[in-house]
Order: structure tokens, then sequence, then C-alpha cells
């Protein structure tokens, strides 16, 4: 049900999720604090806070999947973010 519909806006997400997860800052806060750094992730990555905000729970599903142990997650929602 969270996932976004429209291609271009899982793009979108997808930038954000790659973005947060490449930086050792953003991925401690989330971990560790259990909290969505929206104004993080909108700086590194120039998506206006409102969309993610949006996409919030997605952005963190994908973050976890992609972090994670989850081999065939991971290869699914890289192919749908395609």
């Amino acid at each position: 049900k969270q996932s976004p519909k429209h291609k271009a806006l899982r793009k979108t997400y997808h930038q954000a999720v790659y973005a947060a997860a490449a930086d050792p800052e953003i991925m401690q806060t989330i971990q560790v604090k259990r909290y969505f750094p929206v104004k993080k992730i909108a700086d590194l990555t120039g998506i206006p806070q409102k969309k993610l905000e949006r996409g919030r729970i997605y952005i963190l599903a994908s973050i976890i999947i992609q972090t994670g142990d989850f081999e065939y997650l991971s290869d699914y929602i890289g192919k749908a973010g395609d």
C-alpha cells in the first residue's frame, strides 16, 4: 500500500534510499536513534522535505531492505525502481 505507483516518484525515492544508505551519519541516526532525518536527506539529495515525508514509510522500508540481509527483496525493489 505504501509503494508509489508512478515510476518517476519511485525513482526519486530510490535516489533518497541510496544516498541515505551511503551516508554513515544518516544510517546511524536511523538505526540507533530510530529517527528519520528528513532535513539531512533533503539537503543531501535536493528532494523537497514534503515529498520525502510523504514517502517516509516506503523509504525507511527500502533502506532496511537494502542494508539488511534480504537478498531477494533487495533485488525485487531494485528492479521495481527501474
